[in-house]
């Protein structure tokens, strides 16, 4: 099927991968990267916005001081002008670099093959466009924001914001294709997720 951008047309299967704030994305890209799909990160390429050197990197010093992404987040969930001034730099970039990604990956999948764009901010940004198909990832709230203290060594209260400023759930769960409640364990994820691949 082809899938017209802005940019360019894509030829290729597409499954988009979201969710909030521990919800497993990162462990169902795992999952579906050993079954053969080939996996597009949107955090990694949120690292590389800003990496040493880029454009991203100096608007984003410019306007906060520093690019520590422990930092970033605190001062970004501090209050929403801060995080919307910070999304406002990084989001057109990645993004972008998103978008490239996949253009680039199209071109070198097999026919039949699967790209996997793993992106929180999917619905947010937009980026379900691209995709033959999504899957939200959904979660009892206590047991996220145990999984991401135990992760990232946070408090309750910051898990909280995040989640706060992150779209909820049940939006995501109208929009999205195919809604995977992640609540058990990695083998019971593993097993729903191996089932449900390859979804086209």
């Amino acid at each position: 099927m082809i899938y017209d951008t802005d940019k360019y047309k894509l030829n290729a299967n597409i499954l988009g991968v979201t969710g909030g704030i521990a919800s497993g994305k990162s462990e169902v890209a795992e999952i579906l990267k050993k079954l053969g799909a080939r996996i597009i990160d949107a955090d990694v390429l949120a690292r590389k916005a800003i990496e040493d050197g880029s454009e991203g990197e100096r608007q984003v010093l410019e306007a906060f001081g520093t690019c520590d992404r422990k930092e970033l987040r605190k001062i970004a969930f501090k209050n929403k002008p801060n995080a919307d001034k910070l999304d406002s730099i990084t989001h057109p970039i990645i993004i972008r670099l998103i978008e490239e990604r996949l253009k680039e990956e199209a071109e070198n999948t097999l026919v039949g093959g699967v790209i996997v764009l793993v992106a929180p901010l999917l619905f947010e940004c937009n980026l379900q466009k691209h995709c033959t198909q999504t899957w939200q990832l959904s979660a009892n709230t206590n047991i996220r924001i145990k999984r991401a203290r135990e992760r990232d060594n946070v408090s309750i209260k910051e898990v909280e914001v995040i989640m706060r400023r992150q779209m909820p759930d049940h939006r995501r769960e109208e929009i999205a294709d195919v809604v995977i409640h992640n609540n058990g364990t990695l083998e019971e994820l593993e097993s729903l997720v191996s089932v449900l691949f390859p979804p086209f």
